[in-house]
């Protein structure tokens, strides 16, 4: 069966037109349902259709039985490595604000392959009833800082560097952690409000990352849209059968709506909790091709 929803990287569109929230939460129902349940790390970019988006794939993840774990904005490598049974980031990547989208990853951090998406989409209409539960992550894009900082870091001191964050999930994050490492930033496209997410900035539009850097002197360029995908190839050990690299977080009744903590889950603040893999080992990959909704 040939795939009418996914693409090359997800399921994209305009929102409101090509990607409703209806489709979307079709999309949470079936992949919770095709994963046989189990729990589902939700990330998002910074785009104003972001927060619906992300109810919808929840209502979905909980109709099926499933646990949704909310993580707010998160870059999507962070969701690629912390993901226990399957990751879903609600972005378009590249594409200008008016896109949206959901890319998935299995608990290795890969994408899914043509034949899984199809499976999925042979679920969108199926019956569920299940009674699954909300979790609500903190501190999880700040674990993946720390992380990324004692797995690749080196000494920058003295070197002064351009960052476009394209207005996205990376804002504030790879500022900091260049800054961290002792390199002078400029960063530019950090300011995002729903609307300009790679507008005049990001991958599909060096012009003003070029000219920061060609005005000011500067030594080194990062733009954080792909190339940072490929900084997300360590993994972490298992506790209670969940990653020790995520926050400890609280879990939502969608009946009661009481929060309960679950005691088994613990920081990543100590390198001791974690077994790390090299970059090429399983690197969570994502396409490369030009601004398109597939």
């Amino acid at each position: 069966m040939a795939r009418r929803y996914f693409g090359t990287d997800g399921v994209r569109g305009v929102y409101g037109k090509d990607l409703t929230p209806d489709l979307v939460e079709r999309l949470g129902k079936a992949a919770t349902l095709w994963a046989d349940g189990g729990s589902m790390l939700v990330g998002r970019d910074t785009r104003a259709s972001g927060p619906e988006l992300e109810a919808a794939l929840s209502h979905g993840i909980v109709e099926a039985g499933g646990t949704a774990v909310l993580a707010g904005v998160l870059p999507t490598p962070a969701v690629a490595l912390l993901a226990e049974d399957l990751g879903a980031v609600v972005s378009a990547s590249h594409n200008p604000p008016e896109y949206n989208g959901v890319k998935l990853f299995d608990r290795e951090g890969r994408k899914l392959t043509d034949a899984q998406e199809e499976e999925i989409e042979a679920l969108f209409d199926a019956v569920a009833h299940g009674t699954g539960t909300i979790e609500r992550l903190d501190g999880a894009a700040a674990n993946y800082l720390r992380h990324l900082g004692e797995r690749f870091g080196s000494d920058l001191s003295g070197l002064r560097i351009a960052v476009d964050c394209a207005n996205g999930a990376f804002s504030g994050l790879a500022p900091r952690a260049f800054e961290e490492l002792g390199a002078t930033v400029r960063a530019i496209g950090d300011e995002p409000d729903g609307e300009n997410i790679n507008v005049g900035c990001g991958a599909t539009d060096l012009s003003l990352l070029s000219s920061v850097v060609r005005d000011g002197g500067l030594e080194a360029t990062h733009r954080t849209e792909r190339t940072s995908t490929q900084a997300a190839g360590l993994r972490t050990s298992h506790c209670c059968k969940r990653r020790c690299a995520r926050a400890t977080p609280t879990s939502v009744s969608p009946s009661t709506g009481t929060e309960t903590a679950c005691s088994q889950w613990t920081s990543a603040a100590s390198p001791s909790t974690a077994t790390r893999f090299s970059p090429s080992s399983r690197p969570p990959s994502e396409s490369t091709s030009s601004p398109s909704p597939r």
